[in-house]
Protein backbone atom coordinates (compact mmCIF):
# COMPACT_ATOMS: atom_id res chain seq x y z
CA UNK A 1 0.00 0.00 0.00
CA UNK A 2 1.36 3.41 -0.92
CA UNK A 3 1.76 6.16 1.57
CA UNK A 4 -1.11 8.21 0.06
CA UNK A 5 -3.55 5.30 -0.45
CA UNK A 6 -6.69 5.47 1.74
CA UNK A 7 -8.08 2.51 3.61
CA UNK A 8 -11.48 0.97 2.97
CA UNK A 9 -14.13 1.08 5.72
CA UNK A 10 -13.85 -2.00 7.89
CA UNK A 11 -10.21 -2.68 7.12
CA UNK A 12 -7.79 -3.14 9.98
CA UNK A 13 -5.78 0.02 10.45
CA UNK A 14 -4.47 2.27 13.14
CA UNK A 15 -7.97 3.50 13.96
CA UNK A 16 -9.12 0.10 15.26
CA UNK A 17 -5.96 -0.99 16.99
CA UNK A 18 -6.09 -1.11 20.76
CA UNK A 19 -2.96 0.99 21.06
CA UNK A 20 -4.51 3.95 19.18
CA UNK A 21 -7.95 3.60 20.81
CA UNK A 22 -7.53 3.29 24.57
CA UNK A 23 -11.12 4.52 24.99
CA UNK A 24 -12.42 0.94 24.65
CA UNK A 25 -10.30 -0.14 27.59
CA UNK A 26 -11.16 3.00 29.58
CA UNK A 27 -14.90 2.70 28.88
CA UNK A 28 -14.96 -0.94 29.94
CA UNK A 29 -12.97 -0.26 33.08
CA UNK A 30 -15.17 2.74 33.96
CA UNK A 31 -18.35 0.65 33.77
CA UNK A 32 -16.82 -2.25 35.69
CA UNK A 33 -15.43 -0.01 38.44
CA UNK A 34 -18.69 1.94 38.72
CA UNK A 35 -20.71 -1.25 39.11
CA UNK A 36 -18.22 -2.62 41.65
CA UNK A 37 -18.24 0.64 43.65
CA UNK A 38 -22.04 0.66 43.90
CA UNK A 39 -22.05 -3.00 44.98
CA UNK A 40 -19.58 -2.06 47.72
CA UNK A 41 -21.98 0.70 48.70
CA UNK A 42 -24.73 -1.90 49.07
CA UNK A 43 -22.53 -4.26 51.07
CA UNK A 44 -21.37 -1.61 53.55
CA UNK A 45 -24.52 0.56 53.37
CA UNK A 46 -22.72 3.60 51.92
CA UNK A 47 -25.50 5.83 50.62
CA UNK A 48 -23.11 8.15 48.74
CA UNK A 49 -22.06 5.29 46.45
CA UNK A 50 -25.61 4.19 45.71
CA UNK A 51 -26.99 7.69 45.13
CA UNK A 52 -25.09 10.88 44.37
CA UNK A 53 -27.61 13.04 46.25
CA UNK A 54 -30.18 11.94 48.86
CA UNK A 55 -33.16 13.18 46.82
CA UNK A 56 -32.03 11.41 43.64
CA UNK A 57 -32.74 7.84 42.62
CA UNK A 58 -30.58 5.00 43.93
CA UNK A 59 -28.70 2.62 41.64
CA UNK A 60 -30.10 -0.79 42.50
CA UNK A 61 -27.82 -3.74 43.22
CA UNK A 62 -28.89 -5.71 40.15
CA UNK A 63 -28.26 -2.65 37.98
CA UNK A 64 -24.76 -2.32 39.43
CA UNK A 65 -24.10 -6.00 38.73
CA UNK A 66 -25.34 -5.61 35.16
CA UNK A 67 -23.10 -2.59 34.56
CA UNK A 68 -20.09 -4.41 35.99
CA UNK A 69 -20.73 -7.32 33.63
CA UNK A 70 -21.22 -4.88 30.75
CA UNK A 71 -17.88 -3.28 31.52
CA UNK A 72 -16.11 -6.64 31.44
CA UNK A 73 -17.77 -7.51 28.13
CA UNK A 74 -16.84 -4.13 26.64
CA UNK A 75 -13.28 -4.48 27.90
CA UNK A 76 -12.98 -7.76 25.97
CA UNK A 77 -13.84 -5.82 22.78
CA UNK A 78 -10.71 -3.69 23.15
CA UNK A 79 -9.05 -5.97 20.60
CA UNK A 80 -11.06 -7.96 18.07
CA UNK A 81 -8.17 -10.37 17.71
CA UNK A 82 -8.95 -11.79 21.15
CA UNK A 83 -10.21 -15.34 21.00
CA UNK A 84 -10.60 -18.37 23.17
CA UNK A 85 -11.46 -17.91 26.83
CA UNK A 86 -11.25 -14.10 26.71
CA UNK A 87 -13.83 -13.84 23.95
CA UNK A 88 -16.08 -16.40 25.62
CA UNK A 89 -15.86 -14.55 28.92
CA UNK A 90 -17.02 -11.35 27.24
CA UNK A 91 -19.95 -13.17 25.65
CA UNK A 92 -20.93 -14.78 28.94
CA UNK A 93 -20.83 -11.43 30.78
CA UNK A 94 -22.87 -9.65 28.10
CA UNK A 95 -25.38 -12.53 28.04
CA UNK A 96 -25.78 -12.44 31.83
CA UNK A 97 -26.28 -8.66 31.88
CA UNK A 98 -28.78 -8.85 29.01
CA UNK A 99 -30.65 -11.61 30.86
CA UNK A 100 -30.98 -9.40 33.95
CA UNK A 101 -32.58 -6.69 31.84
CA UNK A 102 -34.78 -9.15 29.93
CA UNK A 103 -36.15 -10.86 33.06
CA UNK A 104 -36.88 -7.48 34.66
CA UNK A 105 -38.77 -6.29 31.58
CA UNK A 106 -40.64 -9.59 31.40
CA UNK A 107 -41.72 -9.06 35.00
CA UNK A 108 -43.20 -5.66 34.12
CA UNK A 109 -44.89 -6.88 30.93
CA UNK A 110 -46.23 -10.21 32.20
CA UNK A 111 -46.99 -9.07 35.73
CA UNK A 112 -44.87 -11.66 37.52
CA UNK A 113 -41.95 -11.17 39.89
CA UNK A 114 -38.85 -13.17 38.90
CA UNK A 115 -37.07 -12.24 42.16
CA UNK A 116 -33.70 -11.45 40.58
CA UNK A 117 -33.61 -8.05 42.29
CA UNK A 118 -33.38 -9.78 45.68
CA UNK A 119 -30.68 -12.29 44.78
CA UNK A 120 -27.92 -10.05 46.14
CA UNK A 121 -29.74 -7.89 48.71
CA UNK A 122 -33.20 -8.41 50.13
CA UNK A 123 -34.03 -4.70 50.35
CA UNK A 124 -33.07 -3.95 46.74
CA UNK A 125 -35.95 -2.75 44.56
CA UNK A 126 -36.34 -3.88 40.94
CA UNK A 127 -34.69 -1.65 38.37
CA UNK A 128 -37.02 0.57 36.38
CA UNK A 129 -38.22 -0.39 32.89
CA UNK A 130 -36.06 2.32 31.30
CA UNK A 131 -32.96 0.98 33.07
CA UNK A 132 -33.83 -2.61 32.17
CA UNK A 133 -34.37 -1.63 28.51
CA UNK A 134 -31.03 0.18 28.28
CA UNK A 135 -29.21 -2.72 29.95
CA UNK A 136 -30.81 -5.19 27.55
CA UNK A 137 -30.17 -3.12 24.40
CA UNK A 138 -26.59 -2.27 25.32
CA UNK A 139 -25.55 -5.85 26.01
CA UNK A 140 -27.36 -7.24 22.98
CA UNK A 141 -25.26 -4.78 20.98
CA UNK A 142 -22.09 -6.11 22.65
CA UNK A 143 -23.11 -9.68 21.88
CA UNK A 144 -23.63 -8.82 18.22
CA UNK A 145 -20.31 -6.98 18.09
CA UNK A 146 -18.40 -10.00 19.43
CA UNK A 147 -19.70 -12.14 16.56
CA UNK A 148 -20.00 -9.58 13.79
CA UNK A 149 -17.78 -9.43 10.74
CA UNK A 150 -17.05 -6.29 8.76
CA UNK A 151 -20.06 -4.96 6.86
CA UNK A 152 -22.38 -7.63 8.31
CA UNK A 153 -26.00 -6.99 9.23
CA UNK A 154 -25.06 -7.75 12.83
CA UNK A 155 -22.99 -4.59 12.92
CA UNK A 156 -25.94 -2.55 11.71
CA UNK A 157 -28.26 -4.11 14.30
CA UNK A 158 -25.65 -3.55 17.01
CA UNK A 159 -25.41 0.10 16.00
CA UNK A 160 -29.17 0.62 16.29
CA UNK A 161 -29.25 -1.05 19.70
CA UNK A 162 -26.32 1.10 20.82
CA UNK A 163 -28.19 4.23 19.70
CA UNK A 164 -31.22 3.21 21.77
CA UNK A 165 -28.97 2.69 24.79
CA UNK A 166 -27.29 6.04 24.23
CA UNK A 167 -30.62 7.87 23.92
CA UNK A 168 -32.04 6.33 27.10
CA UNK A 169 -28.91 7.36 28.97
CA UNK A 170 -28.87 10.87 27.49
CA UNK A 171 -32.54 11.35 28.32
CA UNK A 172 -31.83 10.51 31.95
CA UNK A 173 -28.77 12.80 32.14
CA UNK A 174 -30.59 15.75 30.56
CA UNK A 175 -33.51 15.13 32.91
CA UNK A 176 -31.30 15.48 35.97
CA UNK A 177 -29.59 18.55 34.55
CA UNK A 178 -32.92 20.18 33.71
CA UNK A 179 -34.71 19.04 36.85
CA UNK A 180 -37.35 17.00 34.97
CA UNK A 181 -38.02 13.80 36.90
CA UNK A 182 -40.09 12.20 34.15
CA UNK A 183 -36.91 11.90 32.07
CA UNK A 184 -35.35 9.47 34.55
CA UNK A 185 -38.44 7.80 36.03
CA UNK A 186 -41.34 6.27 34.13
CA UNK A 187 -44.51 6.65 36.17
CA UNK A 188 -44.31 5.17 39.65
CA UNK A 189 -41.54 2.71 38.75
CA UNK A 190 -38.01 2.85 40.10
CA UNK A 191 -36.14 5.81 38.62
CA UNK A 192 -32.82 5.72 36.80
CA UNK A 193 -30.01 7.03 38.99
CA UNK A 194 -27.79 9.78 37.50
CA UNK A 195 -24.65 7.65 37.46
CA UNK A 196 -26.69 4.85 35.86
CA UNK A 197 -27.74 7.22 33.08
CA UNK A 198 -24.13 8.33 32.57
CA UNK A 199 -23.02 4.68 32.42
CA UNK A 200 -25.53 3.96 29.65
CA UNK A 201 -24.25 6.99 27.73
CA UNK A 202 -20.77 5.46 27.88
CA UNK A 203 -22.02 1.98 26.95
CA UNK A 204 -24.14 3.22 24.05
CA UNK A 205 -21.47 5.54 22.69
CA UNK A 206 -18.82 2.82 22.87
CA UNK A 207 -21.02 0.28 21.09
CA UNK A 208 -21.94 2.79 18.39
CA UNK A 209 -18.32 3.74 17.75
CA UNK A 210 -17.21 0.12 17.55
CA UNK A 211 -19.96 -0.61 15.01
CA UNK A 212 -18.97 2.42 12.96
CA UNK A 213 -15.24 1.71 13.04
CA UNK A 214 -15.68 -1.88 11.96
CA UNK A 215 -17.59 -0.91 8.84
CA UNK A 216 -21.18 -1.40 9.78
CA UNK A 217 -21.98 2.29 9.54
CA UNK A 218 -20.59 3.95 6.43
CA UNK A 219 -20.43 7.70 7.03
CA UNK A 220 -20.25 10.35 4.33
CA UNK A 221 -20.99 13.52 6.32
CA UNK A 222 -18.26 15.81 7.47
CA UNK A 223 -17.31 16.23 11.11
CA UNK A 224 -18.81 19.77 11.42
CA UNK A 225 -22.17 18.54 10.11
CA UNK A 226 -22.18 15.59 12.51
CA UNK A 227 -21.22 17.71 15.50
CA UNK A 228 -23.72 20.43 14.59
CA UNK A 229 -26.55 17.92 14.12
CA UNK A 230 -25.75 16.24 17.42
CA UNK A 231 -25.67 19.53 19.29
CA UNK A 232 -28.92 20.55 17.63
CA UNK A 233 -30.62 17.33 18.74
CA UNK A 234 -29.36 17.81 22.28
CA UNK A 235 -30.64 21.39 22.32
CA UNK A 236 -34.01 20.18 21.01
CA UNK A 237 -34.23 17.56 23.76
CA UNK A 238 -33.22 20.15 26.36
CA UNK A 239 -35.83 22.64 25.12
CA UNK A 240 -38.50 19.93 25.15
CA UNK A 241 -37.65 18.95 28.72
CA UNK A 242 -37.60 22.59 29.81
CA UNK A 243 -40.99 23.11 28.18
CA UNK A 244 -42.33 20.09 30.03
CA UNK A 245 -40.88 21.36 33.30
CA UNK A 246 -42.44 24.80 32.81
CA UNK A 247 -45.81 23.26 31.98
CA UNK A 248 -45.62 21.05 35.06
CA UNK A 249 -44.77 24.04 37.29
CA UNK A 250 -47.69 25.99 35.82
CA UNK A 251 -50.06 23.11 36.55
CA UNK A 252 -48.72 22.74 40.09
CA UNK A 253 -49.14 26.45 40.76
CA UNK A 254 -52.67 26.34 39.40
CA UNK A 255 -53.42 23.42 41.71
CA UNK A 256 -52.06 25.37 44.68
CA UNK A 257 -54.27 28.34 43.78
CA UNK A 258 -57.30 26.03 43.62
CA UNK A 259 -56.28 24.50 46.94
CA UNK A 260 -55.96 27.91 48.56
CA UNK A 261 -59.38 28.95 47.27
CA UNK A 262 -60.89 25.74 48.62
CA UNK A 263 -59.37 26.39 52.06
CA UNK A 264 -60.80 29.93 52.08
CA UNK A 265 -64.22 28.60 51.08
CA UNK A 266 -64.20 26.07 53.92
CA UNK A 267 -63.18 28.81 56.39
CA UNK A 268 -66.16 30.85 55.18
CA UNK A 269 -68.39 27.80 55.70
CA UNK A 270 -67.08 27.48 59.27
CA UNK A 271 -67.82 31.14 59.99
CA UNK A 272 -71.26 30.82 58.46
CA UNK A 273 -71.98 27.75 60.57
CA UNK A 274 -70.96 29.52 63.77
CA UNK A 275 -73.02 32.59 62.87
CA UNK A 276 -76.07 30.40 62.25
CA UNK A 277 -75.57 28.50 65.52
CA UNK A 278 -75.18 31.66 67.61
CA UNK A 279 -78.16 33.32 65.92
CA UNK A 280 -80.34 30.31 66.73
CA UNK A 281 -79.04 30.32 70.30
CA UNK A 282 -79.92 33.98 70.81
CA UNK A 283 -83.35 33.57 69.31
CA UNK A 284 -84.15 30.65 71.56
CA UNK A 285 -82.84 32.48 74.68
CA UNK A 286 -84.95 35.57 73.91
CA UNK A 287 -88.18 33.87 72.84
CA UNK A 288 -87.95 30.34 74.23
CA UNK A 289 -89.28 28.97 70.90
CA UNK A 290 -87.84 25.56 69.91
CA UNK A 291 -87.95 26.50 66.20
CA UNK A 292 -84.77 28.58 66.67
CA UNK A 293 -82.87 25.44 67.73
CA UNK A 294 -83.04 24.01 64.19
CA UNK A 295 -80.62 26.65 62.88
CA UNK A 296 -78.61 26.27 66.09
CA UNK A 297 -78.15 22.50 65.54
CA UNK A 298 -77.49 22.87 61.81
CA UNK A 299 -74.91 25.59 62.40
CA UNK A 300 -73.06 23.49 64.97
CA UNK A 301 -72.87 20.55 62.60
CA UNK A 302 -71.71 22.75 59.70
CA UNK A 303 -68.94 24.29 61.82
CA UNK A 304 -67.65 20.91 63.02
CA UNK A 305 -67.69 19.45 59.48
CA UNK A 306 -65.78 22.49 58.18
CA UNK A 307 -63.21 22.04 60.93
CA UNK A 308 -62.59 18.40 59.92
CA UNK A 309 -62.38 19.42 56.26
CA UNK A 310 -59.75 22.03 57.10
CA UNK A 311 -57.70 19.43 58.95
CA UNK A 312 -57.63 17.24 55.80
CA UNK A 313 -56.80 20.11 53.47
CA UNK A 314 -53.84 21.23 55.59
CA UNK A 315 -52.55 17.78 56.50
CA UNK A 316 -49.21 18.49 54.73
CA UNK A 317 -48.69 21.84 56.50
CA UNK A 318 -47.50 21.47 60.13
CA UNK A 319 -47.76 25.22 60.78
CA UNK A 320 -51.41 25.35 59.75
CA UNK A 321 -52.12 22.14 61.66
CA UNK A 322 -50.81 23.76 64.85
CA UNK A 323 -53.02 26.82 64.29
CA UNK A 324 -56.04 24.62 63.57
CA UNK A 325 -55.44 22.77 66.85
CA UNK A 326 -55.74 26.11 68.68
CA UNK A 327 -58.85 26.96 66.67
CA UNK A 328 -60.43 23.59 67.47
CA UNK A 329 -59.93 24.14 71.21
CA UNK A 330 -61.53 27.60 71.05
CA UNK A 331 -64.36 26.32 68.89
CA UNK A 332 -65.11 23.50 71.32
CA UNK A 333 -65.14 25.94 74.26
CA UNK A 334 -67.60 28.20 72.44
CA UNK A 335 -69.89 25.33 71.47
CA UNK A 336 -69.83 23.95 75.03
CA UNK A 337 -70.76 27.37 76.44
CA UNK A 338 -73.55 27.75 73.87
CA UNK A 339 -74.94 24.33 74.79
CA UNK A 340 -74.98 25.27 78.50
CA UNK A 341 -76.83 28.49 77.69
CA UNK A 342 -79.51 26.54 75.78
CA UNK A 343 -79.85 24.02 78.61
CA UNK A 344 -80.15 26.85 81.17
CA UNK A 345 -82.92 28.53 79.12
CA UNK A 346 -84.84 25.26 78.92
CA UNK A 347 -84.56 24.95 82.72
CA UNK A 348 -86.14 28.38 83.05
Amino acid sequence: MSGHESLRPGSVDSRSSPASEPWRLLAGLALALLGAAVLIGWVFDIRALRSIRPEWAVMQANTALGLALSGIALWQLRDRALAGWASRMGQVCASAAAMIGLLTLAGYILGWHPGIDNLLFVDSSPMGPNTASALLFGNLALLLLTRATNRSTRLTAAGFLAILTLLLGLFGVVGYVGGVSVASAWGDFTGMAPHTALAFVILGAAGLRIAWINGGWPWSLGAPVVVGSTLGMLVLVGVSLESFRSTRLTVERSQWVDHTQEVRTVISDLNAGLASAFSGERGFVITGQEAFLASYTLGNRQALEAEQHLLKLTADNPRQQARLAQLAALLQQKLDFSRKVVEARRAG
